[in-house]
């Protein structure tokens, strides 16, 4: 009879009681295959050439960081769950980390023995998720692709999909008039007929509107089916004073609720203040949003965990950014279909060609910049390349001709 092996933790702190502390903690209560190290360059030797399942390491070690160890680890495990142990006061440091590293987890020295237990299990399950996940969303895709091309030959079959789409397109909300103070411009894409992508336009009681844009894991059916968990989600929120960070956070429970096991959400919220263009934006795994002003194009970089995988109250707060757009600038928001779209070379179109493209035409109005953005992607992808993956674009301005 073969046993499946133990999961193999690497574990890296330069300070050696924290170490054997936490060692000692994991043996306690798990069966775990453990690797100590007191070095980066130890670790990181040892991970080139043995297979490891998470990686654990402190804030302040010996030659580098560890957040830069944990960025390389990314290079050579990158399913391996990352956790960072900060001392007293690392913790602006660990939250800027989340989406350079990919953090799975940050937890503050002195840690709760309960919670770094918890989020030790978490992030194995959560790794053996996304192991089983991406083996049935290839094998779902691969089975929709056929599915479309059969749905070409069968006039039935394409009748319902459409219908399916119509559905979908039913839970996505109609942009903000001009009047309200705003002008949106929204391009939605799905790779096949219906898709995980969603956005929703939430008028707050402070007369403020709250955009959301969400992309649930992979694309086709089994995404297109959280959308409507999503719809169902924010609906609490609709004329609330709630802010940004709240309505990720509501989104979270809800849908850890009712997410399927296997599924998970990325999602950003910005609140806008038509009056004054005030904004605040809290995010949760969606590419940051990008302003193109009159001279530049900058990056407001929010980060947070995607939705689903904690409950209630062990669910990180986002970080939330604040900024004001002025007359002359255009919020632009996207999920990563657009910056991920591949040309048959393989090169991604990438935030960078993105925001080159903003600086030359950020002065068109938001119809025009989106259209021209979608345009140049898939000049870069060549128009006979088969989209991979949902696309989502929305462009956003003040309503200039409400404050004039």
């Amino acid at each position: 009879m073969t046993t499946s092996r133990p999961d193999t933790v690497v574990i890296v702190d330069g300070d050696s009681k924290a170490r054997d502390q936490l060692a000692a903690l994991l043996s306690e209560h798990g069966r775990y295959h453990l690797v100590l190290h007191s070095t980066p360059s130890a670790a990181l030797e040892y991970m080139q050439s043995h297979p490891i399942d998470m990686i654990i390491s402190g804030y302040r070690l010996p030659e580098f960081s560890g957040l830069e160890l944990l960025e390389h680890a990314r290079t050579y495990h990158p399913d391996a769950p990352r956790i960072l142990l900060t001392g007293h006061g690392g913790k602006e440091s660990a939250i800027d980390g989340i989406n350079r590293v990919g953090l799975f987890q940050y937890l503050e020295k002195p840690w709760d023995d309960e919670r770094l237990l918890l989020t030790v299990r978490n992030g194995l399950r959560h790794k053996n998720m996304q192991r089983v996940l991406q083996e049935k969303i290839q094998a779902l895709d691969s089975a929709l692709l056929q599915l479309n091309e059969v749905s070409e030959r069968n006039h039935v079959l394409q009748q319902e999909l459409h219908l399916a789409r119509k559905v979908q397109q039913s839970l996505l909300s109609c942009p903000p008039e001009p009047a309200a103070g705003l002008q949106v411009h929204v391009i939605w894409q799905p790779a096949l007929e219906i898709g995980g992508d969603f956005y929703d336009f939430l008028p707050l009681q402070s007369g403020a509107t709250a955009i959301v844009l969400a992309d649930a894991t992979g694309h086709g059916i089994q995404a297109a089916l959280m959308t409507a968990l999503i719809k169902l989600a924010l609906e609490e929120f609709r004329g609330s004073d709630a802010s940004a960070a709240d309505i990720l956070a509501g989104m979270n429970n809800t849908l850890h609720k009712g997410l399927p096991q296997s599924m998970l959400v990325s999602a950003l919220v910005v609140t806008i203040d038509p009056d004054s263009g005030a904004c605040e934006a809290a995010n949760a795994g969606i590419p940051h949003p990008l302003i193109a002003g009159k001279r530049q194009t900058t990056c407001v970089p929010a980060n947070g965990v995607i939705l689903g995988i904690f409950d209630q109250d062990n669910f990180p707060a986002p970080q939330v950014r604040r900024f004001t757009l002025s007359d002359d600038d255009q919020l632009v928001l996207f999920t990563d279909g657009l910056s991920e779209a591949r040309n048959a070379e393989g090169r991604g179109f990438g935030e960078g060609m993105l925001q080159e493209a903003l600086r030359k035409n950020g002065h068109k109005p938001p119809a025009a910049l989106a259209e021209y953005i979608i345009q140049n992607m898939r000049s870069f992808t060549g128009q006979d390349i088969r989209q991979q993956d949902d696309i989502t674009l929305l462009t956003v301005a003040l309503n200039r001709s409400k404050k004039h």
